[in-house]
């Protein structure tokens, strides 16, 4: 039971990582979609 508690929270870790190393990514995404719908 413990075993498994622990891969839950590597599991949550992990998508907390990417989701991190990913936001500055979605954000620039984001900045460049707003700048080409105010562009045309």
């Amino acid at each position: 039971m413990r075993k498994r508690i622990s891969l839950v929270l590597d599991a949550m870790t992990l998508a907390l990582c990417k989701l991190i190393l990913g936001l500055p990514s979605l954000l620039l995404a984001f900045l460049t979609f707003r700048y080409v719908l105010a562009g045309l």
